[in-house]
């Protein structure tokens, strides 16, 4: 009985959640059948490219994310290890496709709505519409903001504004997986401007290069 009452508690902190009660929350567990479950070896949730059928909740345990280019030159991948609901912006709309692949650790704990249930809790619940509704304008919000940005002049700056862009979360350790000629030709640069910004950062501790790839302990420290 305690972990279900902890469990009922972390999931009215996740965003979707916020405001309702309890009660409202037991009445929905009542009126819908919701998933749970615990993973027990390493597991991909979510492709790339693949249909979104159901909402996902990471209750707990570290997520894996990885964004690939359209056409495969580069991808970033992300770790994260707090609870959050993957892409619902991916739910509802004229191309319901997940934007990145979604991968958890053994341990992680997640909770599954289908789509159809998820319609059903939106029309039912005010609080709950009105939270999915502020996560969606956030989400543009965010788009408008890098949209309207003007592009830096300082290369360092540029490469930041560059990973902010394409990064799920805005913080934390990312690895972009990329050669150098690629990155140059992403930046609009040479090879060798590339190459002596990365050397300059990674003097500066903000990141480590590696054959193919670029180690970056903590993207909020890359400030554009």
């Amino acid at each position: 009985m305690p972990r279900s009452r902890a469990l009922f508690d972390n999931i009215l902190l996740l965003p979707l959640f916020q405001g309702l009660s309890r009660e409202d929350f037991l009445e929905i567990a009542g009126s819908i059948r919701l998933a749970f479950h615990r993973i027990e070896s390493r597991q991909t949730l979510f492709e790339q490219d693949e249909v979104c059928r159901r909402l996902c909740f990471v209750l707990k345990g570290h997520i894996q994310v990885t964004t690939s280019s359209d056409d495969h030159t580069y991808a970033i991948t992300e770790w994260y290890d707090r609870p959050v609901v993957i892409q619902p912006e991916a739910l509802f709309g004229r191309h319901t496709r997940y934007t990145r692949t979604f991968a958890v650790e053994p341990g992680a704990e997640i909770l599954e709505i289908d789509k159809a249930a998820v319609r059903d809790i939106l029309f039912e619940y005010p609080t709950f519409r009105m939270n999915f509704l502020n996560y969606l304008s956030a989400q543009m919000e965010r788009l408008n903001r890098h949209a309207r940005r003007a592009i830096s002049t300082e290369l360092d700056e540029r490469f930041a504004q560059f990973l902010f862009a394409r990064c799920w979360h805005p913080a934390g350790p990312k690895r972009v997986t990329i050669k150098m000629q690629q990155l140059a030709a992403e930046l609009h640069e040479t090879r060798l401007t590339i190459s002596q910004m990365l050397r300059g950062l990674a003097e500066r501790g903000l990141l480590t290069t590696g054959r193919g790839h670029i180690d970056i302990p903590r993207l909020e420290l890359l400030k554009p």
